[in-house]
């Protein structure tokens, strides 16, 4: 560090702090997290009258505070999903305690079922009440099951979900699918977003978009595969990998044969590929069992942002049906969309004074002010921009933006 009066800098820069106003007297007691050395700002000699604290305008809604999220279900309503459906149902007020308890949080919930492609399936009325083509959010209906003119749950709405996750199941006799797609219908209902579409208003540019697949079954779609369909939905929100997390609430591959759907079960009957010919030895890619192989695939190329091997991505975003701690799972699911969806980033005009390991910064939400704190606060990151994570304790305040006060270092470049 090139030298300089330390006297009298700090002489000058104490008589600033107390001058500016009477929260600025608290600075010199917020100590930042470790900085390296290397890594402190080095300056000259500063004239004090360039040490001035100023108020950060990102301009263009950038200290704005509006997150939007939009959660999509997509739920397998076969005959043997009638247990896990109801499990999902039981625990949901788990999942959604984070996305309601902010109240600056703008969500939208709708809900779909999965497809089968053979006119059977998708012509037997029990199977489609109402008729819904493919990729079409289901209306939205209440605990007596009358539907509304609306295809998704909006903010203040969070108690019609139950109801209308509850898509019911149908047996293969009655229409219910053969053999489920999740891709196909996901991939459609991305294109019926435009004026006048079924899906019009629900997805947003700017919301996280979380999907969840809810199966006991793997994906059979055909013309689309695990890969297609991640860099379609990756395509669908700017290449922003920030703003998609995909979940899956599935079988294991080693879970009882008797907790999965027959397309899944290794036995002669369902999958003869997996034994000799006389019916009685299973081969040995068999022996593992068969599990949703397409759908945690896609879940792992969909999930980049984690920078995480492929089983660390399955293990925190996918959630086993058979799991002994479902409810205590799934709302730590919802936990971490409320974090991710909380998160904000904002960019500095430059770099912040750093002295003597006290960094000369302070940010408010409104007229809360925000610790600098790794947990529950803000942390600088890359020298110029302030990273809010999900964690924070909002106190809500309508229309409340951030703001962010600092002294800028007078010349950066040094």
């Amino acid at each position: 560090m090139r030298n300089f009066n330390i006297t009298l800098g700090l002489v000058f820069v104490t008589a600033l702090v107390a001058a500016c106003s009477p929260e600025s007297t608290n600075l010199q007691s917020q100590r930042p997290f470790e900085v390296q050395q290397s890594e402190r700002p080095v300056f000259p000699n500063i004239p004090e009258q360039k040490l001035e604290w100023i108020t950060v305008d990102g301009g263009e809604g950038a200290l704005d505070f509006n997150p939007n999220l939009d959660v999509l279900f997509i739920t397998d309503n076969s005959e043997s999903m009638k247990t896990a459906q109801a499990n999902v149902i039981k625990n949901l007020q788990r999942f959604t305690r984070g996305i309601t308890q902010y109240k600056m949080i703008d969500y939208h919930i709708g809900v779909m079922s999965v497809w089968d492609s053979k006119e059977r399936a998708a012509e037997a009325p029990k199977f489609n009440p109402g008729n819904y083509g493919i990729g079409e959010l289901r209306h939205i209906k209440d605990a007596k099951g009358q539907n509304y003119d609306q295809r998704y749950i909006t903010r203040n709405e969070s108690q019609l979900l139950g109801s209308t996750l509850d898509l019911g199941v149908a047996s293969y006799q009655n229409g219910g699918p053969e053999t489920e797609e999740l891709f196909s219908p996901l991939a459609e209902a991305l294109n019926k977003t435009g004026r006048g579409a079924a899906n019009e208003g629900f997805f947003r540019d700017d919301s996280h978009l979380v999907v969840i697949l809810l199966t006991d079954a793997d994906d059979r779609s055909n013309g689309i595969d695990a890969q297609a369909m991640a860099q379609n939905l990756l395509r669908f929100k700017g290449g922003k990998s920030d703003k998609l997390s995909v979940y899956g609430v599935l079988v294991d591959k080693k879970d009882p044969e008797t907790k999965k759907d027959y397309v899944l079960r290794v036995t002669p009957k369902d999958n003869p590929q997996c034994f000799e010919a006389d019916g009685k030895k299973v081969l040995a890619e068999c022996k593992k069992g068969l599990g949703p192989d397409r759908i945690e695939d896609m879940i792992v190329q969909a999930n980049t942002k984690l920078n995480r091997s492929a089983e660390q991505i399955k293990s925190s975003n996918i959630l086993r049906i058979t799991d002994s701690k479902f409810g205590e799972k799934l709302g730590a699911i919802g936990d971490k969309i409320t974090a991710e969806t909380l998160r904000k980033e904002i960019a500095l005009p430059n770099k912040p004074l750093m002295k003597d390991g006290v960094l000369y910064v302070k940010v408010f939400y409104g007229e809360q002010e925000i610790p600098y704190s790794a947990k529950r606060g803000w942390r600088l990151l890359n020298s110029q921009t302030i990273v809010l994570e999900g964690d924070i304790s909002y106190e809500f305040q309508e229309g409340a933006k951030f703001r962010v006060e600092m002294i800028p270092l007078p010349n950066p470049t040094l």
